[in-house]
């Protein structure tokens, strides 16, 4: 009877929990940790190489804004020295040299300090351009204005040549025309009285003395023998 209760008890016991093999639930998480990890290397690779890009973009944009300045410059430098005693403005050179070595004085990583700093270069180029173009202007006009006076200077000079001549030739043909002429006969007239032309001849009224129209004492034209 003992031994039978005893075995009635034994089976109601309730049995003991089975404990769960912890070799079990951490290989089933390996997967998981797995996939996690690789999900984060894959993401900071990702943003590694955009970074990468990122920085290789703004290191090509700060080469070209070095470059394209740099030759800016040397193009300045070479009108700078160009346009010595070329230009209508002398100020407009002044400007540019202010404006070179303005943009000599630009450094840093940020390529707009270097696109910012070409503009008032290009500017003042411009300037000095124009100024060598109204050089240009002005020279040809003033060579012009002086041809004009030379030409006009050389007309009138040979216009005065030629009165000059005109006139000489004149004062000779009214010396010479009292000796190659024959003398003009006026018939009578009284001596002393006044006459014309010089040279005139004509008969006394007083005696048959010839009398002959020439300058007398007083600087007038009077019959004299």
């Amino acid at each position: 009877m003992a031994i039978a209760s005893f075995t009635i008890g034994a089976s109601n016991t309730p049995s003991a929990p089975v404990a769960a093999n912890p070799g079990t639930a951490v290989s089933s998480d390996i997967p998981a940790r797995s996939a996690s990890a690789a999900a984060s290397a894959s993401a900071s690779a990702s943003e590694s190489a955009e970074r990468q890009r990122e920085a290789a973009t703004a290191a090509a944009k700060l080469i070209d804004a070095k470059t394209t300045l740099t030759g800016k410059i040397d193009a300045a430098r070479s009108l700078l020295d160009s346009s010595n005693n070329n230009v209508a403005n002398p100020q407009t050179r002044i400007d540019l040299t202010h404006a070179i070595d303005d943009a000599n004085a630009v450094n840093g990583t940020d390529p707009q300090s270097y696109v910012d700093a070409a503009t008032p270069l290009q500017q003042t180029m411009d300037a000095v351009q124009a100024s060598i173009q109204q050089k240009k202007q002005d020279d040809a006009a003033a060579a012009q204005q002086q041809a004009a006076e030379a030409a006009a200077a050389e007309q009138a000079k040979q216009q005065a040549e030629q009165a000059a001549r005109q006139g000489a030739q004149q004062q000779q043909q009214q010396r010479q025309t009292p000796s190659n002429s024959a003398p003009q006969s006026t018939g009578r007239a009284h001596g002393g009285a006044f006459c014309t032309p010089q040279g005139s001849q004509a008969q006394s009224d007083r005696s048959s003395h010839i009398l002959t129209c020439r300058v007398a004492s007083d600087g007038r034209l009077r019959w004299k023998l």
